[in-house]
């Protein structure tokens, strides 16, 4: 993309920011237990260099994938906060954080391990770390079933935090 057409992208996201802003909130209180009045956003230039950066491929050290039935959800989301409960993660949910911008969570301790997807969050939810660990969830179904995906992935990237 050039460079016009990316100012153009972040002028076109950045104005429809009113309409996703007050659904992404509710998604963000959904997937914490606990209540943030006003969640502090990343811009959208620092959110997709974030988002970009760590998605890459090429930079992937090691990464665990697992498949599984709905109802495991909380034990993947209970595993997750304990093992990464002292590190800060940057939020990306759903389509909306293209809008808004990621939510930096200084640390996993506040995620609601009782999410139900589909009540405001649909069917994504991205944890990124400064220190290159990427966390996803996916939601889906298929039939009468639903499932969700979830990876958990280490990168040999940049450091994203010493990038600001």
């Amino acid at each position: 993309m050039t460079i016009d057409a990316c100012r153009r992208d972040i002028l076109y996201r950045r104005g429809q920011k009113k309409i996703y802003l007050a659904g992404y909130n509710q998604k963000i209180h959904d997937f914490l237990k606990c209540c943030v009045v006003s969640p502090n956003l990343c811009s959208l230039e620092e959110s997709d260099l974030i988002f970009n950066e760590l998605i890459n491929p090429y930079y992937l050290q090691e990464k665990r994938e697992v498949k599984q039935p709905i109802d495991k959800l909380k034990d993947t989301l209970v595993t997750c906060k304990n093992k990464y409960s002292n590190l800060p993660f940057y939020i990306f949910i759903d389509s909306d954080w293209k809008y808004c911008g990621a939510f930096l969570l200084p640390s996993l301790y506040s995620v609601n391990e009782n999410i139900k997807f589909c009540s405001f969050v649909k069917n994504d939810i991205y944890c990124i770390s400064p220190q290159k660990i990427l966390l996803h969830w996916d939601y889906w179904e298929y039939g009468n079933h639903r499932y969700f995906d979830f990876d958990e992935k280490k990168y040999l990237a940049p450091d994203i935090a010493n990038e600001k």
